[in-house]
């Protein structure tokens, strides 16, 4: 850990089924300054607490009666709400065997039976440390995709305000030689008046996707696809790429959280855009999205000719800190916030394939989503 930064207030949840451990353990972490402390006896109880109280941290009994520390550490893992606290496994057995199967179900470090807490403690700090850490980044993260999107909507107000000064010039030019009657002029009037509006769309385009979704919808996924190809369609026409839709007329609604959705879409199309940059195509650039519905997925698929991702990089391609821009000033491409808002928040999976130059993105989210579901229930009460 650097410099004087506490996690004292941070709290911690102590699960073991012996409660002398339990004692023992809480003292030295009240003697440390440490001020939220809960403690569970066994799994299930754990699992109770997990669910209406915010840990930040777990310390975890591997040998356990009923549910041991293993097989709680992959439960913990697979919930939704829980899933991404850090656990420190506690085990008198420092075997390689038990270290393995830890390690395997999810755990971030270990400490051994008798506690030396100087080590305890250090391995807490330095656990909360990089958890915040990686917080940071995520942050930054979203910042730089949404920055990159306030970037592609201002962009539409480049040519109407082109357009309004072209127009005020022609109303301006013909006054001076004494060349305007009524009509011409209402005529540039209501033509300006038409490109303000298109300014306010762009505007209300901006503070719309960047809301942060507080509930649920439901939602038809045609409807988002659309609203984000109008967004991105002056800037793809600009650069000569064609837009292809082709969607399902049937799709029934589904609950999920449209505005992170829109931003998803808009980083991908981003994504397309720079990589017809990159490579310079000659040939016809084309973009399609397909839309489709089983009985279990509501899928979107985005295709592109735009050269397709090398080898190398599409093993790299959801890391946080990787970006395939040759400039490495402008923000980030936003995959990495991309697939955490799929598959950690709208409960769905995104896949991206490359292929004889062509990549495709795959979306599919579940009809019924038991997380979501299970949110909206909360936000309505």
């Amino acid at each position: 850990m650097q410099g004087n930064h506490s996690f004292n207030d941070k709290s911690i949840l102590i699960i073991d089924d012996n409660n002398t451990n339990i004692l023992l353990i809480k003292s030295m972490l009240e003697d440390e300054g440490y001020t939220s402390i809960f403690t569970a006896a066994s799994a299930k109880e754990a699992y109770e607490l997990l669910e209406k109280d915010e840990i930040r941290i777990i310390l975890l009994d591997v040998s356990m009666p009923d549910i041991d520390g293993i097989e709680a550490c992959q439960t913990i893992r697979k919930t939704q709400k829980t899933k991404h606290i850090p656990i420190i496994m506690v085990t008198a057995d420092d075997s390689n065997e038990t270290l393995k199967k830890s390690f395997d179900a999810g755990a971030n470090d270990f400490v051994t039976k008798p506690i030396n807490f100087i080590n305890l403690n250090s391995r807490i700090k330095n656990v909360l440390s990089h958890k915040e850490k990686d917080e940071m980044i995520q942050n930054q993260t979203r910042s730089a995709a949404m920055s990159e999107l306030v970037e592609l909507l201002t962009y539409q107000w480049k040519q109407p305000l082109t357009d309004i000064s072209e127009k005020a010039l022609k109303i301006q030019d013909a006054y001076q030689i004494g060349k305007i009657d009524k009509k011409t002029l209402e005529e540039n009037i209501n033509n300006i008046d038409e490109i303000a509006q298109e300014l306010l769309k762009a505007l209300d385009d901006i503070k719309n996707i960047s809301k942060v979704d507080n509930k649920a919808s439901q939602t038809d996924i045609n409807k988002l696809v659309k609203y984000a190809l109008n967004i991105i369609k002056k800037s793809y026409k600009s650069k000569k790429i064609s837009l292809q839709m082709k969607e399902d007329e049937n799709l029934e609604k589904i609950l999920m959280y449209p505005n992170e959705f829109i931003r998803v879409l808009l980083n991908i199309f981003i994504n397309s855009q720079e990589a017809f940059l990159r490579t310079k195509q000659e040939s016809k650039k084309v973009v399609q999205i397909i839309t489709s519905q089983d009985e279990k997925y509501t899928k979107v698929i985005i295709r592109d000719n735009a050269g397709g991702i090398s080898s190398e990089n599409i093993l790299k391609i959801f890391d946080p800190y990787f970006s395939s821009k040759t400039n490495k000033n402008t923000t980030g491409l936003g995959l990495y916030d991309c697939k955490q808002i799929i598959e950690e928040h709208q409960g769905g999976k995104l896949n991206i394939t490359s292929e004889n130059n062509i990549t495709e993105v795959s979306i599919e989210l579940l009809n019924h989503s038991p997380y979501i579901e299970s949110l909206s229930e909360e936000e309505l009460v």
